[in-house]
């Protein structure tokens, strides 16, 4: 490993311009070493070519004779600072000094490589290691995949042989102080990097910079994360609840997490899915159900069920949730205590309705809200979120019903939300009510999502119980307006909150609520009406995460581990 000492004084330069073609012919190698002073060595099959002060020197017969190439035989400078080999090319970072106020400041003159053993030179310039302060110290290859170590430039790499290179950007960190040119963060000044395939499905790239060793791991794409934009969450337990299991829908595919998001593994249209962009997700009792959607067309793909933990799916097309304006926003699943062991699937599929199957997708029965005009022009029949509340648990801890036990199912619709009551077993929908967020009618206030709470506390040795209710409305007329909305009444009255700021997605912990928003991630103590802001900081580079928040999910009877997508 090449061990170099710098001095760097942040002073204004005279930039010194180097004007080199991509390609030329050589001049006849000159026949010797040119220098002592190795600072890295390498074999590329034939010869072994040796980096000095003075210029680049290889031999073929074991250093009984030499050839040798610097700035007057074909690179762009003498001073070579490091090598590689592969591709069938040998590979040369040079560079050279420019002095200011006395002091020698190492610059970068860019990337040679040859084919021919030195008789013709290709010279790449990118911008990482060129000019002062941009100097290549170490180079590596895998494949078709070139890799540098730069000091202000960072890690860099190239697939199409030298033509193009792109950072490594090892945290968000690194890539500001690169794009701002500030160059005063340590971790994105490189000195050295090292490839290592050994693993049976990751590749690994060690990067060691002036903050200490990095260690970047690039997975085969079904091993990883099926994309970082995450469009809904569910989790699922087994029958012990010892074990939770976590389906994450993304943009790009659907992804399994079985120890909270320490290994993955993800599933695209060639494993069955019905799209890669996956606009719902929902698992329970081993299976799990996902919906399909191209944002191009506005036009769902339909849905797909696993019962096997993703080995295999088997596709739905519901005429609701397939077609243009069919979007599914939201699935939900419901127990039915009918005896053996039922459950039924909710979909909500914008345009589409709502849907609902209680023999895992085989069969569906649409639900109309709206019984005066059944179109789907009608707001109230456009349906955007479906989230089940069940306030008497009883039956649903025993599997058996007493009369008093019920559910309530709040179905988003394009102008308030509907309450659908069922009683036990909750088969048969007793009641349908709409609740406007507000007392004018058709206002424009689309439901895109809601949740409830109760919670129990005792003052003054009376228990009081509490009720409480969120809505996140969009507007869809110019009259409506976005809001979070409170009712504490069972919807007889409504507080609106956090007014024109899109929120995606609210849920409670228990006495808590929390939101999911254009701006951020915030939450609320219940009995409150205002919001404060979660901060959410990246425990590894320690950096504030500002970003949408469009997913939540949070199992609050079995689960310790809070999900924010």
């Amino acid at each position: 490993m090449k061990r170099i000492s710098l001095l760097i004084i942040l002073i204004p330069l005279i930039l010194v311009e180097l004007v080199a073609d991509p390609f030329g012919l050589m001049d006849d190698p000159i026949i010797g070493q040119l220098a002592n002073s190795g600072v890295d060595v390498v074999y590329d099959g034939e010869y072994l070519w040796v980096a000095t002060s003075k210029g680049l020197s290889g031999t073929n017969d074991n250093g009984q004779s030499w050839i040798s190439y610097d700035s007057t035989n074909g690179l762009p400078t003498s001073e070579i600072a490091a090598l590689a080999s592969g591709m069938g090319q040998l590979w040369v970072a040079t560079s050279y000094s420019v002095v200011s106020q006395g002091q020698a400041i190492p610059a970068g003159s860019g990337i040679s490589h040859t084919a021919d053993n030195g008789n013709t030179f290709e010279l790449d310039t990118p911008f990482q290691t060129t000019d002062p302060g941009m100097i290549v110290y170490d180079m590596d290859l895998n494949d078709s995949v070139i890799y540098a170590a730069c000091f202000y430039g960072g890690l860099i790499y190239s697939v199409d042989t030298g033509n193009t290179w792109q950072n490594l950007f090892v945290d968000t960190i690194a890539e500001k102080d690169f794009y701002d040119s500030t160059f005063f963060y340590l971790n994105n000044r490189f000195f050295s990097v090292d490839l290592d395939d050994g693993y049976q499905d990751t590749f690994v790239v060690w990067g060691g910079s002036a903050a200490g060793i990095n260690q970047l791991q690039f997975i085969d794409r079904p091993g990883k994360l099926a994309s970082n934009y995450i469009t809904d969450i569910s989790r699922y337990f087994d029958s012990d609840d010892s074990i939770g299991y976590t389906w994450i829908a993304t943009d790009q595919g659907l992804s399994l997490s079985p120890d909270r998001g320490v290994s993955y593994r993800s599933f695209f249209v060639s494993d069955g899915l019905p799209a890669d962009y996956l606009s719902a997700v929902e698992a329970w009792d081993g299976k799990v159900i996902c919906a399909g959607y191209d944002p191009e067309s506005d036009s769902s793909a339909g849905l797909a069920i696993s019962e096997d933990m993703g080995q295999s799916w088997t596709s739905l097309e519901p005429s609701a949730a397939v077609g243009i304006g069919n979007k599914v926003t939201d699935i939900s699943v419901t127990r039915i205590l009918d005896g053996e062991g039922g459950y039924r699937i909710w979909a909500a599929c914008s345009r589409g309705g709502l849907i609902y199957s209680d023999d895992d997708g085989q069969n569906w029965n649409e639900v109309t809200l709206d019984s005066q005009f059944t179109s789907s022009d009608s707001l109230f029949n456009q349906v955007y979120s479906v989230d089940p509340f069940s306030f008497i648990a009883d039956s649903l801890l025993t599997d058996s019903c007493s009369e008093t036990d019920s559910m309530f199912v709040f179905i988003g619709s394009g102008d308030g939300f509907w309450r659908l009551i069922l009683d036990c077993p909750y088969e048969d929908i007793r009641e349908a009510e709409l609740i406007r967020l507000d007392t004018v009618f058709r206002s424009g206030r689309k439901v895109v999502d809601m949740d409830a709470s109760l919670w129990i506390d005792t003052v003054d040795n009376e228990v009081d119980t509490t009720f409480e209710w969120s809505a996140a409305s969009w507007r869809i007329t110019p009259e409506g307006f976005e809001s979070i909305s409170i009712s504490r009444d069972q919807g007889e009255s409504w507080v609106s909150t956090a007014v024109d700021d899109s929120c995606y997605e609210v849920i409670y912990t228990r006495n808590i609520c929390w939101a999911g928003n254009r701006s951020g991630f915030y939450r609320r103590t219940g009995g409150s009406d205002n919001w404060v802001e979660f901060t959410v900081i990246d425990t590894t580079t320690e950096v504030r995460r500002d970003t949408t928040v469009l997913s939540l999910m949070f199992n609050q009877d079995v689960d310790t581990t809070f999900w924010v997508g």
